[in-house]
């Protein structure tokens, strides 16, 4: 059935983008009084935090595995508003991570000391680096913890490996520790993350005492479902399967002014518009004027996705001994980085009605920066990841693989590669 042509609208704030970050702003100003529209290009709200359900298996499918960790206060705040946050799955208490190495595994968890030192006893117990590798990386541990911000800023023009190797740290321990959390937290190889951008999540993780993991005991989109029912009741308006064409501004082009859709319809914004689009995206429908006068603005253009492929695979068995999450220990030539069984995270009771527990294991992994593996088939990458998951499950070899898929996603986050850091915008745009 045709939808009814949608005449000009004006509200007081227009938010373009209907992930995490749209659905949190619509509900904070909507909260507050303000007439807000939400304006989502896909089907489903979600955004990257997106999942469906698989047509062959009837499973929830995220467009990615995610975790969600304790340093998302905010991300909290909005679950409690929209009555999902006890559908979060917690691992065991300061139970950080399992590395994975072969057959060999390693639990990273903490210690109920105040950080930094409530890290150290998995540095000194890790088994995979020498204890002179170990060593090397003190001194540089206690340099990134001393520095100022204007300190920390001046090593965006650095490369990781080249700031780690400058502090003494030895090839190994920064393949081992520094590699891999560039690699599965910023996104990027550490000889091509910026210093300051390794330097602030190394700083923000031993900081705390403890940085807890947990997943969604769900579909992740389903966590925010009820998110537009909340909206409407407040008032707002959401609109998804709406594009965005462009952005409109004043005769000068001063100032921002709302949107205007594919349809030619304008949305009208009395406040402002709120826009949660990667700069890819978001670049194409900005006027050129803005372009032209704000050098903030153009700078976006240097921030580069980093691609994701997430592979789920379908197994006739149990195959990853009562795991819910591991990664393998970082090596640049890996394809996976790391691996959930959610038949050993989710609770309850499937679409069937088969609890969760009894299932034979369902999969998923992460290919990060999945630019450097090229143009691989589905199959390339099943089989690839299959290839991986037996190095430590030797029951993988014996199972059948009864359904499998690929996600490619085209932007998970930027690339914080050498001088993008201080590229990051204000929250606050030029354009008032």
């Amino acid at each position: 059935m045709a939808q009814p042509e949608m005449a000009d609208q004006e509200f007081d704030v227009v938010i373009v983008g209907a992930g995490v970050a749209g659905i949190a702003a619509a509900v904070t100003l909507a909260q507050r009084g303000l007439k807000v529209a939400m304006l989502e290009s896909r089907s489903i709200l979600g955004g990257r935090a997106r999942s469906w359900v698989d047509g062959v298996t009837r499973d929830p499918i995220h467009i990615g595995p995610h975790v969600v960790v304790t340093e998302y206060p905010n991300f909290f705040r909005l679950l409690e508003q929209l009555g999902t946050r006890d559908k979060i799955v917690w691992q065991p208490w300061r139970h950080f991570l399992t590395w994975v190495k072969g057959r060999q595994d390693f639990d990273i968890k903490t210690l109920p000391l105040p950080a930094p030192a409530s890290w150290a006893p998995a540095s000194v117990n890790d088994p995979f680096v020498t204890w002179a590798d170990k060593h090397s990386t003190v001194p540089a541990a206690v340099h990134c913890l001393s520095l100022t911000e204007e300190q920390l800023m001046a090593l965006d023009d650095e490369s990781g490996i080249d700031f780690l190797r400058r502090l003494g740290v030895t090839e190994d321990y920064i393949q081992h520790f520094w590699g891999f959390l560039c690699h599965s937290i910023l996104n990027v190889s550490v000889e091509e993350v910026s210093a300051a951008a390794m330097v602030r999540w190394f700083r923000r993780m031993v900081g705390r005492s403890s940085m807890e993991m947990g997943f969604a005991d769900c579909g992740l989109g389903e966590l925010l479902t009820p998110s537009k029912a909340l909206l409407e009741s407040l008032g707002a308006v959401v609109l998804t399967s709406t594009e965005v064409s462009g952005f409109l501004h004043s005769a000068g082009g001063e100032r921002c002014e709302g949107v205007v859709l594919d349809t030619g319809v304008k949305m009208r914004a009395r406040l402002g518009v709120v826009s949660t689009l990667p700069p890819p995206t978001l670049l194409p429908l900005l006027p050129k004027q803005w372009l032209d006068r704000h050098a903030s603005i153009r700078d976006l253009e240097q921030l580069k996705p980093c691609k994701y492929l997430s592979v789920y695979i379908w197994f006739d068995r149990k195959v990853t001994e009562g795991k819910q999450m591991w990664a393998r220990v970082y090596h640049k030539d890996d394809l996976n980085c790391e691996f959930y069984d959610f038949s050993e995270i989710y609770t309850g009771k499937d679409v069937r009605g088969v609890l969760w527990k009894d299932r034979p294991s369902f999969v998923g992994s992460n290919i990060i920066d999945a630019g450097r593996v090229g143009d691989m088939s589905d199959e390339e990458l099943v089989q690839g990841t299959l290839r991986e998951l037996s190095e430590r499950f030797p029951l993988v070899e014996e199972a059948k693989v009864l359904h499998s898929m690929v996600n490619r996603v085209p932007m998970a986050i930027h690339r914080p590669v050498v001088g993008t850091e201080k590229l990051r915008p204000d929250q606050a745009s030029p354009v008032p």
